[in-house]
């Protein structure tokens, strides 16, 4: 049973102020899609709030990364935010963790553009995957092991959770294959490799 009070106070700013922002984003949401933002967005309602398109320009690439197409979809990415977010903040710096989420939303978002251009897409799951993806370079990191206390059961935590979204990320043909993909490895796991080396020359 997750205790969410507990969970709430180990959330660190940066953490707090994403959770915030889509929380806001959804309410527009809702307000502007009634009952469609709790059940699920259809593709014209994901591109009136937020949503990116391989032909609707540069900037939905950064606001589809805080908007979602349903409660559900809002509630599991965030959950799983605040679920992870504890972790990295005990071994990597919280420039390191803004720098990684940033670079696995847009990454994914871009590759997205890319290889399926007609796709319509939102959600924070790129951004999200890529911190999936920097915890599993950390985990091998010989450096961080180390440095870890309870590797085993923080192990355990990551793997159940990149299982389960993962599981999802097949199981579902409307989910954004793409991005999650690319999120977890381009954004997470290239840009954890190059931050883990940047740490072992300081």
């Amino acid at each position: 049973m997750i205790n969410f009070k507990s969970l709430v106070n180990q959330l660190d700013p940066f953490t707090k102020s994403i959770i915030g922002l889509n929380l806001i984003v959804y309410i527009v949401s809702v307000f502007k899609n009634h009952t469609s933002a709790l059940t699920g967005l259809s593709q014209n309602q994901m591109l009136q709030t937020f949503g990116m398109s391989g032909d609707n320009g540069i900037i939905p690439i950064i606001t589809s990364m805080f908007s979602h197409a349903s409660l559900m979809h809002f509630i599991l990415n965030m959950l799983t935010l605040a679920l992870l977010s504890p972790i990295v903040m005990q071994h990597f710096s919280l420039p390191s963790y803004i720098i990684t989420y940033f670079a696995s939303g847009i990454s994914g978002n871009l590759m997205t553009k890319w290889i399926d251009p007609s796709m319509v897409t939102m959600g924070a799951s790129g951004a999200i995957y890529g911190i999936m993806g920097m915890l599993v370079v950390a985990v091998i990191s010989s450096n961080f092991i180390q440095h870890f206390h309870g590797l085993e059961s923080m192990t355990s935590i990551i793997l159940i959770i990149i299982g389960v979204n993962m599981f999802s990320t097949f199981a579902n043909p409307h989910i954004n294959l793409i991005a999650h993909l690319s999120g977890f490895s381009i954004g997470g796991i290239v840009t954890g490799i190059i931050l883990m080396k940047l740490r072992k020359l300081n």
